[in-house]
C-alpha cells in the first residue's frame, strides 16, 4: 500500500480521499510493523527519533513535523467529541481552530477524514455478531451525528475557500533584521553562499512576496524558535517572522542538509535569540514609510545581488497560507 501526495489542486472530495487513504496506509504499516517486532522479538536499545534525516535521498512520506499536526488533530478530535448531540454549527466552530490559521483548512479535512473512519469503524462493529438492538442503535445514532458534523465542517471548508476567492490579495513586504553594523542579516550572509544557489534563493523570497510560501515549516512551540517559520528548497532555507498583516521579518538565510545538523539549530537559535531582541521595534517601525522605503531598497539590492529584478508591484495568483497564520479574530 503506498501513500497518495496530497497537493493543493485536489478537490475537497479528493482530499477526503487520499486523506483517508494514507490513514488506512498507516495502520496497515502499522500492523506490519507490530508483527514484525512480535515475530522477531528484538528491541533495538539505541533507535532514536532524532536519526539524521537526508533530505534528499529520502522518498516521499508524511513530513517529520506532522508530529505537530497529529496532536492538534487528537485535540480538535476531543474537543468535538465532547459537545453534545446535535451542537449548533457556531458551537462546533468555537472548538476549531481560528479560520485565519495558515492550516485551517488542512485541520478540518482531516477532521472530515477522522469521521468518515470512525463511522466506517462503528458500521463493522454494527454488523459483528452479539451485538445488541440497543446497541446497534446507538451506533446508528452516532453515525448519523458524525455524518452532521462533517457536513458542517465541509461548509466551513467551502465557506473559507469563497472567502479567498472573493479576497483581493495584495503582495508581501520583506523586512530585513539588521546586523549589529545595521546591514541586512540575510544580504551579508548570503555573500559568504555559493552563487549557485542563488537562483533557488530568489524564488524562496519570491514565494514569501507572493504568499506561496514554498515547502513551508512552522518551528515547535516548544523550542528556542516557537513562532518562527521557514522556507525551504533542496538543502537552502530561508527563516522569518511575520510582523504585520503584510509585513515579514527575513531573519536569516543559509544552506543545509539535514534537520538535525548542530551547526544548523545552533545557528536558527541565534538568529532566533537576536530576532526577539529587535521583534519590538521592527513590528513598530513597519508603520514607518521612510524605514517601508529602506526596507524596498534593501529588497530590490537582495534580488539583484541574486540575478533577479525586484518583484516590487507584483500581483498575486493564488491563494496565500502564511498570511492567515497569525491573523486574529
Amino acid at each position: 500500500m503506498d501513500f497518495v501526495k496530497v497537493t493543493d489542486d485536489k478537490n475537497i472530495n479528493d482530499l477526503l480521499v487520499a486523506i483517508n487513504q494514507n490513514l488506512r496506509t498507516t495502520n496497515y504499516m502499522q500492523k506490519e510493523m507490530q508483527k514484525r517486532n512480535t515475530s522477531q522479538s528484538v528491541f533495538v536499545s539505541d533507535f532514536s527519533d532524532e536519526e539524521p534525516l537526508i533530505e534528499e535521498t529520502m522518498p516521499f512520506v508524511p513530513e517529520q513535523e506532522s508530529n505537530q499536526f497529529e496532536n492538534d488533530i487528537l485535540y480538535y478530535m476531543s474537543e468535538l467529541s465532547s459537545l453534545k448531540t446535535d451542537s449548533s454549527k457556531e458551537e462546533i466552530k468555537e472548538v476549531l481552530p481560528n479560520k485565519n490559521d495558515y492550516d485551517y483548512e488542512k485541520v478540518l479535512l482531516r477532521l472530515m477524514a477522522e469521521l468518515v473512519r470512525e463511522n466506517n469503524d462503528m458500521s463493522i462493529l454494527s454488523a459483528e455478531e452479539g451485538v445488541s438492538l440497543e446497541e446497534k442503535e446507538f451506533l446508528t445514532f452516532e453515525i448519523e451525528e458524525n455524518l452532521r458534523r462533517k457536513n458542517i465542517l465541509r461548509e466551513l471548508v467551502t465557506e473559507k475557500e469563497k472567502e479567498e476567492e472573493n479576497e483581493i490579495h495584495e503582495e508581501n513586504k520583506l523586512v530585513f533584521m539588521p546586523t549589529q553594523s545595521g546591514n541586512p542579516c540575510v544580504i551579508s550572509e548570503l555573500k559568504h553562499i555559493d552563487s549557485e544557489y542563488y537562483e533557488s534563493f530568489a524564488s524562496l523570497f519570491e514565494s514569501i512576496i507572493t504568499g506561496k510560501f514554498k515547502n513551508l515549516r512552522k518551528f515547535s512551540p516548544n523550542s528556542a524558535t516557537a513562532g518562527l517559520f521557514e522556507v525551504k528548497d533542496f538543502a537552502i532555507r530561508v527563516i522569518l517572522s511575520r510582523l504585520g498583516p503584510r509585513e515579514y521579518c527575513v531573519i536569516s538565510a543559509f544552506t543545509k542538509k539535514t534537520d538535525s545538523n548542530k551547526d544548523y539549530q545552533e545557528q536558527i537559535n541565534l538568529r532566533a535569540s537576536n530576532f526577539r531582541k529587535l521583534e519590538a521595534s521592527l513590528k513598530e517601525n513597519i508603520k514607518n514609510d521612510e524605514f517601508m522605503r529602506l526596507q524596498a531598497t534593501y529588497q530590490e539590492e537582495l534580488f539583484n545581488m541574486l540575478g533577479r529584478e525586484s518583484k516590487k508591484g507584483m500581483q498575486k495568483e493564488k491563494k496565500d497560507d502564511l498570511n492567515d497564520t497569525t491573523r486574529t479574530n
